[in-house]
């Protein structure tokens, strides 16, 4: 579970994969919101009273520095009207579209093109 923070600067810790090791991530497709059991995307999310839907690019991967060099996390674009009221205890999946595993010396090995959102993605709840 994650806080939002500041626009554009990593409210996530770096992102790590269990299968690899997982370098920087070039790009993200649009986020779903899972709300009432079903993926939504993030555009097309519309709970009552909103004042201003989500742009489909809201949630996107942004450079961290960690231990084992850059790594990606997980930033968010400036919210609009009262988008950031209706987040919190949201379950967010953040589609990978394009990523990088490393080899043990940190350096690219594979480039990957993500071609399921659901299972190449990163998820977390909104705090």
């Amino acid at each position: 579970s994650f806080a939002i923070g500041a626009p554009d600067v990593a409210f996530t810790s770096a992102i790590v994969s269990g299968d690899f090791t997982l370098g920087h991530i070039d790009s993200t497709g649009e986020a779903y919101v899972v709300a009432g059991g079903s993926p939504t995307l993030i555009s097309e999310w519309s709970p009552a009273n909103l004042s201003q839907p989500f742009s489909p690019s809201f949630f996107k991967s942004v450079s961290v520095e960690s231990e084992d060099g850059e790594k990606s996390g997980i930033a968010h674009e400036y919210p609009q009207g009262n988008q950031v009221e209706y987040l919190g205890g949201q379950c967010i999946i953040v589609p990978l579209t394009a990523y990088q595993e490393l080899d043990e010396n940190g350096l690219v090995i594979n480039n990957f093109a993500g071609s399921d959102p659901f299972k190449e993605c990163v998820s977390f709840t909104i705090a």
